[in-house]
């Protein structure tokens, strides 16, 4: 667990030599997003930590909205890297502290969010103008 503005800004060659070591694991950027910090700054507001890890073929990079989506990106991380066809890969999760409160997980989006993109709910529909 690390600051995650600073993480891959200050220490990114120590990722590309987990990477290169065949590393595994989870790298967790602790206080995200541009929000969390602003009272520090704006130096402290971390809006593009993932486009630096991005550069990485090895990091597979996530920024859960929801404590259920951090379970599932953990359980499908512990298989893609430890499983029957393991991978040389390792994940960069950025994570929040804020205490809100959070939803149930829906049905079935287990797949959607590996893949990063899911229906949390469905729509209502609009109105048609008379």
């Amino acid at each position: 667990i690390f600051y995650s503005m600073f993480g891959w800004q200050r220490t990114g060659d120590q990722m590309w030599q987990l990477a290169d070591q065949l590393g595994k694991g989870f790298i967790v950027g602790a206080t995200a997003g541009r929000t969390t910090l602003t009272g520090e700054g704006l130096q402290h507001a971390d809006g593009h930590s993932h486009l630096i890890a991005a550069t990485n073929p090895a990091s597979l990079n996530y920024d859960p909205a929801f404590a259920y989506e951090v379970a599932v990106i953990v359980k499908d991380g512990l298989r893609r890297m430890y499983g029957p066809e393991a991978e040389n890969v390792f994940y960069y999760l950025t994570v929040y502290n804020e205490p809100k409160p959070q939803p149930a997980m829906p049905e079935g989006v287990e797949e959607g969010i590996v893949k990063g993109l899911y229906r949390f709910k469905e729509g209502t529909p609009a109105k048609a103008d008379a």
